[in-house]
């Protein structure tokens, strides 16, 4: 896929991303197809967020009582509580 779409883009002197952002930027495209292409646009581009790993665990929440201090010592750079 990756060796035709690299000749496509050759041929047609567009990849893939020009033909998407086309669309995005179509002014005179229907805003469903706009905002098809924006939501394809951003899902492979906006980085990917893990919540719930075992960092997240051990700092627990932003707002906690004192006898349940996060521990920083679980992160690298963070100092052992």
């Amino acid at each position: 896929m990756l060796r035709k779409a690299r000749r496509a883009s050759k041929k047609h002197g567009k990849d893939v991303d020009d033909v998407l952002l086309s669309f995005v930027y179509d002014v005179d495209a229907r805003v469903a197809d706009r905002l098809a292409a924006i939501r394809l646009w951003k899902e492979y581009t906006a980085p990917k967020l893990t919540e719930g790993s075992d960092g997240d665990k051990a700092l627990g929440p932003a707002v906690f009582l004192p006898e349940h201090r996060p521990q920083f010592g679980v992160i690298e750079g963070g100092k052992a509580a």
